[in-house]
């Protein structure tokens, strides 16, 4: 089947393990409950006790407090999930003490409502075939190497860990979308397609609780100084009876909540929407010679660069620690100058940075560009949308 550029997965809510080393089963009670909102039509908690207490009683570690992605999810094929309402995860217990509810029958026969067939292993590298799974099949489970670049994303985006960083152990974590044909300049890398993790520590972690993981996570090796191991370690994926399957449209409205920038603008106006939110630049954008000219510093800050200007020379330069990018600019000059550790570009505009009525004013587009934003342009409204 032909796919979209963007697709996304939801289920009962973003996870918290808190301080456990429980991120199996939250990842696999995630996928789970989004695989059969497709059976059902509707979303059903399954219990995160329920598949550790499962997978405790086969995988040979009583006393450790996570398990194997292989162990847990073959226990849930075998038995099933049980649902939060009957079988509930203690939110006051330690989860670290592996004790769980007594168990019944009817909890037995209710998890049998919610089997999989079979865990499908998935190569890292097949970026089509998570796709399909993402689209088809309600996503797929990855077990990650936790470095520090995934503990602290950059605006919810995992990037390529610096050189020397080491990771400090796994982590399994539901990948349930993705976006394409979304670039992002990070440390100075651009990136454009991205699959979309759901966390399990609250929507506080990443970009509401969601991790945009760019595909060359999954077809290079991401590695420190000392690594020789890749960051995406395994993925894995749960196949269901296809004779189940009722709504398989379930998810198909969803939006991707990209974590970007969206200014909104219109020609003549000092009225401008950030992110949805009104507010009112000094100077309205302005149009020469078919060039849009706007505040120099409320573009800049707006794109998150810190900005400078010497009134000794009239220069104004912008710099992006997330970019790693310095953009070099003068009044009464059409060249801009952008540094991004040994690329050097020179970008000429048709009409120079000038003052107006006090205000100066800059190229939009050639510096949004220079930043990685996008920009379009409604000759029929004037609206102006800056996606950076």
């Amino acid at each position: 089947m032909s796919l979209p550029k963007q697709y996304l997965n939801q289920a009962s809510g973003i996870e918290h393990q808190r301080g456990s080393n429980w991120c199996t089963n939250h990842a696999v009670s995630s996928l789970l409950e989004a695989q059969f909102a497709r059976v059902y039509g509707n979303i059903t908690p399954l219990s995160n006790s329920w598949a550790m207490m499962l997978s405790k009683k086969v995988d040979g570690r009583p006393d450790a407090t996570g398990t194997p992605i292989e162990k847990l999810m073959d226990q849930v094929c075998q038995y099933g999930m049980c649902t939060e309402a009957l079988y509930p995860t203690w939110e006051d217990k330690d989860y670290n003490d592996n004790k769980f509810l007594p168990t019944t029958d009817a909890m037995y026969e209710e998890a049998k409502k919610f089997k999989p067939k079979k865990r499908i292993d998935i190569k890292t590298t097949d970026i089509e075939g998570i796709k399909h799974h993402i689209v088809e099949n309600g996503g797929c489970v990855a077990i990650v190497k936790l470095y520090k670049e995934h503990t602290f994303p950059i605006q919810g985006c995992v990037v390529k860990p610096a050189k020397g960083s080491e990771p400090n152990g796994l982590h399994a974590i539901w990948i349930c979308g993705y976006i394409e044909d979304m670039p992002k300049t990070i440390n100075g890398v651009t990136y454009k397609n991205w699959f979309i993790m759901q966390e399990s520590y609250g929507a506080t972690r990443g970009y509401k609780g969601y991790l945009f993981v760019p595909y060359e996570a999954f077809t290079e090796k991401w590695t420190g100084l000392y690594s020789v191991d890749t960051y995406i370690k395994s993925v894995h994926a749960f196949e269901l009876d296809s004779n189940l399957i009722k709504y398989p449209h379930f998810h198909d409205k969803n939006r991707v909540d990209f974590p970007c920038t969206t200014i909104e603008l219109k020609v003549g106006s000092k009225n401008v929407q950030v992110n949805k939110v009104e507010q009112v630049m000094d100077y309205p954008a302005t149009v020469e010679q078919g060039t849009t000219l706007v505040p120099f510093r409320f573009l800049c800050e707006t794109l998150e660069y810190t900005v400078r200007y010497s009134s000794l020379d009239k220069v104004i330069t912008a710099y992006s620690k997330m970019h790693n990018q310095l953009i070099t600019m003068q009044v009464g000059s059409n060249m801009i100058k952008s540094e991004q550790g040994s690329k050097v570009t020179h970008v000429k505009t048709p009409i120079p940075v000038k003052v107006i009525s006090g205000y100066t004013l800059i190229p939009l587009r050639a510096f949004a560009e220079l930043t990685g934003a996008k920009v379009d342009y409604n000759e029929a409204t004037k609206r102006i949308t800056v996606r950076g």
